[in-house]
């Protein structure tokens, strides 16, 4: 599908494109071959699965499924000890280098695909892959909040300068009618960091944007208001670094307000009270939801 930007209203906003920190990004290299020593090089035939998986099952199963359940199979003798020492270098790698982890994430999959095609790579899967295993493996062990703000890099308490509001018209074809998304694009400061110091400070200024569409509550962010920002770390369409607006999606009320100071959270979605006192929710959150350093 082709893309067509439709600029419905412009405000006046500053575009500026995040990059991640020069030099060596340990964490990213450490978590890179973690993955890659649980992707790679692996054994397995369907014998190795007979009676724990039905014949009618195994029949059904290429050589890649096989490779990706003795994975699996590794993962899930993991002690916790393990796990919460995995989770802990994770979080620390995506608060590092989230795009470059992403750019290199990115560049297997390509890479085992193309060897896939060429007869290569039987023995190994992608590394997205063996971490969304490893996800199930930490939903086990940590909380679930916490297991999902693991691979959040930024989360903020920032006011929103300004706003930008476009059309993305996506074509379709012959099956698919046009299909028109909404996006907004949001420039704002920071004022506190929960999590993401590495990179920002009080004071600066980023970008980011979110589809409409993600958004259930019915809640706009408004220019000179303040809100729990929480962002991950993606590519548009030309390859720039550029940060999205995370919607937790259990929560109705996805974007929490901070108004003279008490962050508005009415579902509880937290776990810290309904109106809270900023510099109480910020100790609690990042006691309770933040995972820090290798045990």
């Amino acid at each position: 599908m082709k893309k067509l930007i439709i600029s419905i209203i412009v405000f006046t906003c500053i575009i500026t494109y995040t990059q991640d920190s020069e030099g060596t990004n340990t964490r990213v290299e450490e978590y890179m071959n973690l993955l890659k020593t649980y992707s790679q090089n692996i054994k397995a035939t369907q014998e190795d699965f007979k009676g724990k998986l039905s014949p009618e099952i195994l029949d059904t199963l290429s050589t890649r499924h096989i490779i990706s359940l003795k994975v699996k199979e590794r993962i899930d003798l993991l002690s916790d000890e393990e796990t919460i020492n995995i989770a802990k270098l994770k979080a620390e790698a995506y608060e590092e280098a989230p795009f470059e982890l992403e750019r290199l994430k990115t560049k297997n999959s390509y890479e085992i695909k193309k060897s896939h095609k060429e007869g290569k790579a039987a023995n190994e899967i992608r590394i997205v892959s063996t971490e969304s295993l490893l996800n199930q493996r930490i939903k086990k062990t940590l909380p679930n909040l916490m297991a999902k703000i693991l691979d959040i890099p930024y989360i903020f308490k920032a006011t929103i300068l300004t706003s930008d509001l476009s059309v993305v018209a996506l074509e379709g074809n012959g099956n698919f009618p046009d299909l028109f998304m909404t996006k907004i694009t949001i420039n704002a400061v920071v004022n506190e960091i929960l999590k993401g110091e590495k990179k920002y400070q009080s004071g600066d200024g980023f970008e980011f944007y979110f589809y409409q569409s993600w958004n259930n509550s019915g809640q706009q962010l408004i220019e000179g208001e303040t809100y729990l920002i929480s962002l991950l770390a993606r590519k548009d369409s030309k390859g720039n670094n550029i940060l999205s607006l995370v919607f937790y999606s259990e929560s109705k009320n996805a974007i929490f307000h901070i108004e003279n100071d008490i962050l508005q959270d009415v579902e509880n979605y937290f776990g810290l009270g309904a109106h809270v006192n900023w510099d109480s929710f910020k100790s609690e959150f990042q006691s309770k939801y933040i995972i820090k350093s290798k045990l």
